[in-house]
């Protein structure tokens, strides 16, 4: 299985992608405990850091991530086949991808138990999609703003949490750097640089850069929520 835009395979990854999602799950596996369910898990490697129980419905995202040791269920996010179990869910860069948000949120809360922590991100759509009506990434079907999110997630308590956090100058450099790669994107060739391989994951040096803090007046290129269910 080869590393895509969207689905993280460690041994085709460049590493600041790498870094980018170690860093999340390095920053919930220091907050959750007892059981935890790893909704669209992927290929594996974030399920076997938090010794989860890993849910996706690429039945090829599953055969690769049986590499990682941990257990593994064929299911739909929005179609949790679990009842109020966890203890914790984490889901990194789904709720973009899924066509009904509301319903994915409230498949998450429904599986955690009273208590129960959520753990997700999405990238910051200002960020990621400037000045466009619709998500620059066609995997993308809804990106939200930080407001956009916030309301997403109102059945919980929220604490924010960011990545790769910008002041504003950096932010509109990014939104610039996003708006002349969409016009390279029409006129070249995608081309994608990957590593040969990669050290084992507990092995790599966390880049700072990566790191998942408070966001403070800072503007993030990634939304990362820690949610708590009543």
């Amino acid at each position: 299985m080869s590393f895509d835009e969207e689905r993280l395979v460690p041994e085709g990854a460049v590493e600041a992608s790498l870094q980018e999602h170690v860093a999340r799950y390095r920053f919930a596996r220091e907050r959750v405990k007892g059981r935890v369910l790893d909704v669209a898990c992927g290929t594996g490697y974030g399920t076997a850091m938090l010794d989860a129980v890993g849910v996706d419905l690429s039945l090829e995202a599953l055969r690769y991530a049986k590499r990682h040791p941990a257990a593994y269920v064929a299911a739909d996010a929005a179609r949790l086949p679990f009842g109020p179990i966890f203890d914790a869910v984490v889901s990194f860069e789904t709720i973009e991808h899924v066509p009904d948000p509301e319903r994915f949120v409230a498949e998450c809360l429904r599986v955690l138990k009273p208590g129960g922590q959520f753990i997700v991100s999405t990238p910051n759509r200002e960020l990621w999609s400037p000045r466009s009506p619709k998500p620059l990434q066609r995997h993308h079907v809804k990106e939200f703003t930080k407001r956009e999110f916030l309301t997403a997630l109102q059945p919980f308590s929220v604490q924010l949490f960011g990545q790769l956090l910008l002041d504003r100058r950096g932010a509109a450099l990014w939104e610039g750097k996003e708006l002349a790669k969409r016009v390279l994107r029409a006129f070249l060739p995608i081309r994608r640089f990957r590593r040969a391989a990669l050290r084992r994951l507990d092995e790599l040096e966390p880049d700072p850069r990566y790191a998942v803090q408070p966001c403070g007046a800072k503007i993030p290129a990634v939304f990362v929520a820690v949610a708590r269910k009543a």
